[in-house]
């Protein structure tokens, strides 16, 4: 599912349109991978569609748990940081914890136009980590499914003495034992074959994919949802990405 800045009833709908796009695709398990998507909509999904949803959220509770120093950081986007959800996850998991937090302002726009890794950016983080360094907390939470293409500048700028969480991990887990329990999980014999859709230009998805992941081929079947993007026809192309 994609990230949404803001959630309006338009989105609302346009999550419910795009849920049962893949629903009609016959998969077993929705993900919203965003944490505002999650904490706008997955309540609003979960009771029109029958089939598991697992959403995003930012890991307060690993973070109050492994905390030495009483203090953790989380830094994601405004709609997850001003979230009932948000709200409701730090009251019940960091009693006790000082839970610093910061919206990431601008940090979503560097990453997708490929500057993730510029002076730009790292000037940034600076600015925005400096006091969460400074109390000090010894935890990161990475509250946005971007922030994980910025480790290599979070792991300069605080010289290791910060474990960074990703909660992306514990959605993994999440979806294999959920499959597991409804015998849904299976083991594919041959390389699967893999396809993904953007409602957006696939010629801007397949740009962007080429300086996140740099390591892998072009992706194969990036298409356009037709009622959203008509008259632009999706680009085919198979390859095997490696699990």
């Amino acid at each position: 599912m994609p990230l949404w800045r803001t959630f309006s009833k338009r989105n609302h709908r346009r999550a419910r349109r795009i849920t049962q796009f893949l629903l009609d695709k016959d998969c077993k398990l929705v993900v919203l991978a965003c944490n505002t998507a999650t904490s706008a909509a997955i309540q609003d999904l979960r009771a029109h569609f029958k089939k598991p949803f697992v959403g995003m959220e930012p890991a307060i509770k690993p973070a109050a748990r492994l905390t030495q120093t009483g203090k953790v950081g989380v830094i994601a986007t405004k709609g997850t940081l001003e979230s009932e959800r948000f709200h409701n996850i730090k009251t019940q998991h960091a009693q006790g914890v000082e839970v610093w937090m910061q919206i990431g302002f601008g940090l979503v726009e560097n990453i997708e136009a490929g500057q993730a890794h510029t002076p730009e950016t790292e000037a940034l983080l600076r600015q925005y980590l400096a006091p969460m360094l400074a109390a000090p907390i010894d935890q990161l939470v990475l509250g946005c499914t971007h922030y994980p293409f910025l480790a290599p500048l979070l792991e300069k700028i605080t010289e290791g003495r910060v474990h960074l969480i990703n909660p992306a991990i514990a959605v993994a887990r999440q979806v294999r034992r959920l499959l597991v329990s409804a015998k849904d999980l299976q083991r594919c014999p041959q390389i699967p074959e893999y396809q993904f859709y953007t409602t957006g230009e696939v010629d801007i998805f397949a740009h962007q994919w080429s300086y996140l992941f740099p390591e892998l081929p072009l992706p194969g079947f990036v298409c356009l949802f037709p009622d959203f993007k008509p008259g632009l026809l999706p680009r085919s192309q198979r390859w095997p990405l490696p699990l």
